[in-house]
């Protein structure tokens, strides 16, 4: 099964999943805004997140909407030879003291895109520069967990 087919193909699943393990080792990571939802809510890179392979580009994105007073963790895939949008595979809402707002969401069908994200282009490529950059040997494990998830 391709990926685009697996996250744009099936059904919705919120329910299963829900206990935030895809992110476990990213919360503490080094962050650097790549985008903007508006001027005033930044979209946020974990560096040591960003992972490639023969499926694609992952990552792991934040945004912090001030008005709900959550953070928005987004586990993220950019699928081999696209450039122009970013697949959210799962999101997880969080208070800044780590409560869970919103559980885990493995909805498909959820991109952002230029029509959303004017700079997503400059996003995207900071996304693939830092996975050349890491270069892993090994399968990061949010990268595992979110594999595993796409053929539900």
């Amino acid at each position: 099964m391709g990926i685009l087919s697996a996250l744009f193909g099936g059904n919705k699943s919120t329910t299963e999943g829900n206990d935030g393990v895809w992110l476990k080792g990213e919360r503490n990571s080094t962050w650097e805004e790549v985008a903007k939802f508006d001027k005033s809510q930044p979209i946020e890179l974990s560096l040591e997140s960003c992972y490639q392979n023969q499926m694609g580009t992952f990552c792991v994105l934040r945004s912090f909407n001030k008005g709900q007073n959550v953070m928005l963790f987004m586990g993220c895939v950019i699928p081999e030879d696209q450039n122009d949008f970013i697949l959210i595979v799962v999101d997880r809402g969080e208070s800044l003291n780590g409560d869970v707002m919103m559980r885990d969401d493995w909805t498909k069908n959820r991109i952002l895109e230029k029509s959303k994200i004017p700079d997503i282009g400059d996003a995207i490529q900071k996304i693939e520069n830092y996975a050349a950059f890491n270069d892993y040997s090994t399968l990061p494990p949010f990268v595992f967990y979110l594999t595993m998830n796409l053929g539900r």
